[in-house]
């Protein structure tokens, strides 16, 4: 055996391969994925598949690990909106200035907002954060994983009505045909 036979390379022909997926394969892959997460999203929010507490059920107790801006209310003898949101949510942060301007324009009158987040207490400074830059004057109770749950929440933000019973009178995911003032308002005159 002559030392260029003990040193060469085996032929490459018996090497065995790697596995290569196309470039175009992965691209398939992810667009395919994008486009099913999308249309599960946007058919999810038109046909109420999101759901959570339906109109009729008794809403349960507003529970927190903690919560900035004090404790709500009882849910009895208030109309009570009670927004579900998390840091992480474009469309909370879409949404929170401007129901911090109808917390504002309901003051006074049996009406209280109530925000939950599932964030842990260990994120208190995001929830702060959220609460500061938004300008949420309301109760906001963080750690409410328990709460939210009880809601049924599948999508965020959610946000209902409870009349002063502590009845759903509108869900948002579910009543597309009443804005959010016009459900307090009804709530408001149900009493």
């Amino acid at each position: 055996m002559s030392a260029d036979t003990a040193t060469a390379k085996p032929d490459a022909a018996k090497a065995p391969k790697k596995f290569e997926v196309p470039l175009a394969l992965v691209a398939i892959l992810i667009a395919a994925g994008a486009i099913g997460y999308f249309a599960a999203f946007v058919v999810g929010r038109d046909s109420g598949i999101d759901g959570g507490l339906a109109v009729g059920e008794v809403a349960p107790e507003l529970t927190a690990a903690g919560w900035l801006n004090g404790e709500p209310q009882p849910v009895q003898g208030n109309v009570t909106v009670v927004n579900g949101w998390f840091y992480n949510c474009p469309h909370c942060w879409t949404e929170a200035p401007e129901l911090a301007a109808l917390s504002e324009q309901f003051e006074g009158r049996s009406v209280q907002f109530v925000g939950l987040s599932p964030e842990a207490p260990e994120s208190i400074e995001q929830v702060k954060d959220f609460v500061a830059k938004n300008g949420l004057k309301y109760p906001n109770g963080y750690g409410a994983i328990p709460t939210l749950q009880a809601f049924e929440v599948r999508a965020f933000p959610a946000l209902w009505v409870l009349d002063r019973d502590g009845t759903v009178i509108w869900n948002r995911s579910l009543e597309h045909r009443e804005s959010l003032e016009d459900a307090i308002n009804r709530a408001l005159a149900k009493s």
